[in-house]
């Protein structure tokens, strides 16, 4: 997927890719004070950044079977890049489901 065929709407990032897949939201999760990362770099006497981003939290909009295919896993990927989560590949979290808006949706995760 190229860079250039992601719109970014208003308020709610609302793009639209090959397949009919687009990007309802992305919610990037801070590694905060109580992390097992946290734990980690204490123990090992390095600096904690409670700012940095941990993992993305996308949700993606098509078709159940644009949801279950491997472009929805790219997709997933390429957005959580933006927020500098470079993950090898997207964990789908739920399965394709209803939401209140009547969108069929799927969530993924990337760590």
């Amino acid at each position: 997927m190229k860079p250039s065929s992601i719109r970014v709407a208003s308020r709610h990032m609302a793009s639209t890719a090959e397949g009919g897949l687009e990007v309802v939201s992305a919610r990037p999760i801070k590694a905060g004070f109580s992390s097992g990362p946290m734990m980690r770099n204490v123990s090992r006497g390095r600096p904690h950044d409670p700012n940095a981003v941990q993992s993305v939290e996308i949700v993606l909009s098509g078709t159940p079977q644009a949801l279950l295919s491997r472009e929805a896993l790219y997709l997933a990927t390429s957005t959580a890049r933006r927020y500098g989560v470079y993950g090898g590949m997207a964990r789908r979290d739920n399965n394709p489901m209803q939401d209140h808006q009547g969108r069929t949706i799927a969530r993924f995760s990337v760590e």
